[in-house]
């Protein structure tokens, strides 16, 4: 049962603790460091919320880079982008995982149908914050794609003098 275990822990791992890194690095660059990020969605559901991200995304990049220059964006995004690119679970961790994910499934409809408010409560906050992980790493990760797709490095090159 503990190899069982331990394999479900470590493969969900990165899910869950990845996020939360992002966003405890969002809230220490921006409080101690002097980086500029606007509110994002916490969910993406229409295309207004991504919309809105894209702009803030946008917003974060300007105001960070040319508006007032500030070293510690560029050890921020090296340190996004170097997370974001270690949080996709590789297939065996998503064999190993399979049975962990559906326990804490059921483990969160159990605490939403027991109405307990405290429960409910810590369940909302810990969606909350990995959700503005999960959103954060979405950003920065269509970033990524765009920057290193070979279509943009051509738009780069043909508009370079």
């Amino acid at each position: 049962m503990i190899p069982v275990a331990g394999n479900v822990v470590i493969s969900t791992a990165p899910l869950f603790c990845i996020p939360l890194v992002l966003t405890g690095c969002t809230w220490l660059f921006s409080h101690y460091l002097g980086c500029f990020f606007p509110a994002l969605p916490l969910a993406i559901n229409s295309s207004d919320a991504v919309v809105v991200m894209g702009g803030g995304i946008l917003a974060t990049f300007t105001q960070n880079l040319v508006v007032q220059f500030n070293f510690w964006f560029l050890l921020y995004l090296y340190l996004v982008l170097s997370l974001i690119l270690s949080v996709a679970p590789s297939n065996q961790d998503l064999k190993n995982a399979a049975a962990g994910y559906g326990i804490l499934a059921i483990t969160g409809m159990l605490i939403l149908w027991s109405q307990v408010p405290c429960a409910v409560g810590i369940l909302t906050e810990i969606t909350r914050i990995i959700g503005m992980g999960f959103a954060l790493g979405l950003g920065f990760g269509l970033i990524a794609l765009v920057l290193s797709s070979p279509l943009s490095l051509v738009f780069l090159f043909r508009n370079a003098p």
